[in-house]
C-alpha cells in the first residue's frame, strides 16, 4: 500500500523552499487548462455535430481534462517534480469520513445561497440523459480529482507544506469552474475534498465525495430544481432561517474540525522537517 500524502513527506523530509508548484506554476497549470478547452471547444464546433449534444459535451468535456492532465503534467515534469501524482488505495477509507464530508458541502451550499443568488446564474450545459449522469458524475469527479486533489495537492504537499497545498489546490479547483459562483463554491468545497485526499492518502475518498455531491446536483437537474433556491423551497421563513442557521452551525463544526486537523498535519510534517 502506498503511504499517505502526508506520511511520505514525512519519510523522506524536504524544505518547503518554494518548489514546484509555486503561484507562477499554478498560473501556467491554470492557462494550459483554459488552453486546453479553448482547442477542444474549436474541434467540437465543427466536428461535434456528429454526436448528439449531450454525446457530445461528455466526449468534449473529457477529451478536454484529458488534454489538461497530459499538458499539466508534462508542465510537472519539466519543473523536475517526480513522484506518484494519482494514488488510489483503500487505506485510510471511512465512509463515515465521507458521510461527514457530504453534509458539510450540503450545509456550504446552503449557507452561500444568498450570495450566489445575486451572481450570475451558472450555464448548465447538459440534460437529465445517460451522458448527462457519464458527464456529471463519472467524468467530472475522476478528472477533476486527478488535476486538482492528484497533481497539484499531491506534488504541492512535499514541496510548499500542508497548508499552503490545501489552500492553493482548492483556489486552483475553484477558478477552473470560471463562473463566479461556481468559482466560490467550488473553491470552498475543494478544502472538504483536499482533506479528505490528505486524511486518507488516496484519491478514492475525494472522487466518491465529489460524484456524491455531483449526483445530487443530477436529481436535482432532473426535477428542474437546478436553479430552484432552497428559500423557494421552503415559504415557510422562520423553518428557512432555523434550517439555515442549523447548516451554519453545522459548517462551523465540520469546518473547525477540518482547521484543526490540517493545522496537526502542519505541525507534524514541519517537526519531520526540522528533525
Amino acid at each position: 500500500m502506498e503511504e499517505s500524502l502526508i506520511q511520505h513527506s514525512e519519510q523522506k523530509p524536504a524544505r518547503p523552499t518554494g518548489g514546484f508548484p509555486s503561484l507562477g506554476d499554478l498560473l501556467v497549470m491554470l492557462s494550459l487548462c483554459v488552453g486546453a478547452q479553448f482547442v477542444v471547444g474549436i474541434v467540437f464546433s465543427f466536428f461535434g455535430k456528429i454526436f448528439p449534444s449531450d454525446a457530445g459535451t461528455f466526449l468534449s468535456y473529457t477529451v478536454a481534462m484529458a488534454l489538461s492532465v497530459f499538458a499539466v503534467l508534462s508542465y510537472r515534469a519539466s519543473r523536475g517534480a517526480e513522484g506518484r501524482w494519482a494514488i488510489f488505495s483503500t487505506r485510510g477509507f471511512s465512509p463515515l469520513r465521507i458521510l461527514h464530508g457530504f453534509l458539510t458541502v450540503i450545509a456550504l451550499s446552503i449557507v452561500l445561497e444568498p450570495l450566489t443568488m445575486i451572481l450570475p446564474e451558472v450555464p448548465v450545459p447538459i440534460t437529465a440523459s445517460f451522458w448527462g449522469i457519464m458527464t456529471v458524475v463519472v467524468a467530472a469527479p475522476l478528472c477533476e480529482e486527478i488535476l486538482c486533489r492528484g497533481i497539484v495537492l499531491g506534488s504541492a504537499v512535499k514541496s510548499r507544506g500542508v497548508v499552503w497545498a490545501w489552500v492553493f489546490s482548492s483556489l486552483f479547483f475553484g477558478v477552473i469552474h470560471f463562473h463566479p459562483a461556481a468559482v466560490i463554491y467550488a473553491s470552498l468545497s475543494g478544502l472538504v475534498l483536499g482533506y479528505l485526499a490528505l486524511r486518507s492518502g488516496s484519491l478514492l475518498s475525494s472522487v466518491l465525495l465529489h460524484a456524491a455531491n455531483n449526483t445530487l446536483s443530477f436529481i436535482l437537474l432532473a426535477a428542474g430544481l437546478e436553479s430552484t433556491p432552497l428559500s423557494n423551497l421552503i415559504p415557510n421563513s422562520a423553518l428557512y432561517g432555523i434550517l439555515y442557521l442549523a447548516m451554519l452551525a453545522l459548517l462551523g463544526w465540520e469546518g473547525r474540525k477540518i482547521v484543526l486537523w490540517i493545522r496537526k498535519a502542519h505541525i507534524r510534517r514541519k517537526k519531520g522537517i526540522e528533525a
